[in-house]
């Protein structure tokens, strides 16, 4: 498993995908994990949580920085935003709405993938 398979995996799950540290860690073949974010996030990848935990076993959420959960994560961002006029908050929160459904739709019918299924262990 690389870096390769990381990106392939995000593409395939239809924008996102699951990995663990310890898989993070393996396809950046020695990289720091600092410099393996650098790298996703230069192929359009960003990632969840934003500080990534020293546990081997946990678990990472990949996104493509353009896609359907990246849009759910702006839109979210976007609500909570001091100043914004209800209006305009009510109008976002219908989009929200309408993005998580498609992401659950995703999910249900298995486009997001784990790392272990992708690329092999």
């Amino acid at each position: 498993m690389d870096i390769r398979d990381v990106v392939r995996a995000v593409e395939e799950g239809e924008g996102f995908a699951f990995l663990t540290v310890r898989e993070l860690n393996r396809a950046g073949a020695g990289r720091t994990v600092g410099d393996i974010l650098d790298l996703l996030e230069k192929l359009g990848c960003l990632h969840l949580p934003a500080a990534i935990p020293s546990e081997p076993d946990r678990h990472i959420l990949l996104y493509r920085a353009r896609g359907a959960v990246a849009s759910v994560l702006m839109l979210q961002h976007e609500i909570e935003a001091p100043g914004l006029g209800e209006e305009d908050r009510e109008g976002l929160a219908a989009m929200l709405v309408l993005a998580a459904r498609q992401l659950e739709r995703d999910v249900a019918v298995g486009r997001a993938q784990r790392m272990s299924d992708v690329g092999g262990r």
